[in-house]
């Protein structure tokens, strides 16, 4: 579980792939599914404002544009609670370095970082077992 604070920055780097998303120490599917209550079988979620999001048990729809709901958001948070894991950590000051492909970074690149950038701080926490 993140809750104690740690004044510590570190650079995240995320890939927002379709299939799986990978960070430099974690790759994992990209299968999002929300509940309004804590998962009875699932031990890999992500808790956000009052919901579980169960992350990994499938892989997500192709979206041509990956802000067009919260699917990447979570992810993105299970990714920086998968390498905040690795690194032995509990809470920190995160940098991300996210891009897009190339195709997509001029028509997408302005939104991508604000939808990535739309809490300055988060409280989240992280079940996997």
């Amino acid at each position: 579980m993140m809750q104690k604070y740690n004044n510590t920055r570190i650079i995240i780097g995320l890939d927002h792939g379709y299939g799986n998303i990978k960070t430099a120490h974690r790759v994992f599917r990209t299968g999002v599914e929300c509940f309004e209550e804590e998962p009875i079988v699932s031990t890999n979620y992500i808790k956000y404002k009052d919901k579980y999001y169960v992350i990994g048990e499938n892989h997500l729809i192709y979206q041509g544009n990956k802000t067009d709901s919260q699917d990447f958001f979570i992810l993105t948070l299970a990714g920086m609670a998968e390498e905040l894991k690795f690194r032995g950590l509990h809470e920190a000051k995160v940098v991300l370095a996210v891009g897009l492909p190339l195709a997509w970074a001029k028509s997408q690149a302005v939104d991508f970082k604000k939808y990535l950038k739309q809490e300055q701080e988060l409280f989240f926490s992280q079940r996997k077992l």
